[in-house]
């Protein structure tokens, strides 16, 4: 946009594709759009279309399956706050040894806050965990209502385009820590419960 008039409507990764338009505008392109185009301009990521997030991007530069050895992913367990308590939180992070742990919504950041609890991501959340599982990490995602459901369907879709298996783990820690499933469709995300006989759904 300059002087109030649009130049040009598209999405993201088309918009900043255009190069000329981002300079008429006086834009500057995200971190991400500027590391895919210095690496499509050394022919890294040659057919690859514009990434949506850092997620996209570390996907196209990754290795082969074929070329990579065997690598265990981790597992993203999502705890509902509007049911749970801080103790068992904690004594669930402890328990479990815990990687990573990020808060969505302001129920969720206020629970962390309320418990001291230091969260390493507070902005991207799923996409940061994924990437963490992907590495063989785990990770807690903390947040509530319809965002539940969102966390897990989003992990799925990736599971699906990707071609990986993430174990995907609903608990619920209320007084004491106790099991929680719904069904999953078909693909490569494992929803499991929370307790002791952990089972693919």
């Amino acid at each position: 946009m300059i002087s109030a008039l649009v130049l040009q409507g598209g999405s993201p990764s088309t918009v900043f594709s255009d190069q000329d338009l981002v300079k008429r505008a006086r834009m500057k392109l995200p971190v991400v759009m500027e590391i895919y185009q210095e690496l499509s301009s050394r022919g890294v990521l040659n057919g690859h279309r514009p990434p949506r997030n850092v997620l996209e991007l570390t996907d196209m530069i990754k290795p082969d399956k074929a070329t990579a050895g065997p690598h265990a992913l981790g597992r993203i367990y999502i705890c509902n706050v509007e049911d749970a308590h801080p103790g068992s939180i904690r004594s669930f992070l402890e328990e479990k040894g815990v990687d990573f742990v990020g808060a969505m919504g302001t129920g969720a950041k206020m629970m962390a806050q309320r418990m001291a609890l230091a969260l390493d991501f507070t902005y991207g959340v799923i996409d940061k965990s994924i990437l963490k599982a992907m590495l063989g990490k785990s990770a807690l995602i903390m947040t509530s209502g319809g965002m539940v459901e969102h966390t897990y369907r989003r992990i799925e879709e990736y599971c699906k385009d990707a071609g990986a298996e993430i174990e995907v783990i609903r608990i619920a820690c209320g007084e004491s820590l106790k099991g929680e499933s719904s069904p999953s469709g078909e693909g490569g995300a494992k929803l499991m419960t929370s307790s002791n006989d952990e089972r693919t759904l």
